[in-house]
């Protein structure tokens, strides 16, 4: 299995990323990613470079977006 990662930021030329499932810290160089890979992405290694993963990456946009709405939904006052 291909390790998979989160994008948490880009800092200059290195974009700093948590394995999954483990959290572990990585770095990969900004040239190393593809052109369209943003932060926040979920990417994964393949044996030619990495690629983002687009569906994951909404899939988990999505859990994020349902979790914050339900946040926000119980700090309502009555």
């Amino acid at each position: 299995m291909n390790p998979t990662y989160i994008i948490d930021r880009i800092e200059n030329d290195t974009a700093v990323c948590f394995e999954m499932p483990t959290n572990a810290e990585f770095h990969i160089k900004s040239i190393d990613l593809p052109e369209n890979a943003k932060e926040g992405d979920i990417i994964k290694k393949t044996n030619t470079g990495y690629i983002v993963d687009r569906e994951e990456t909404k899939n988990r946009l999505d859990k994020l977006t349902k979790r914050m709405n339900k946040l926000f939904e119980k700090s309502k006052l009555p």
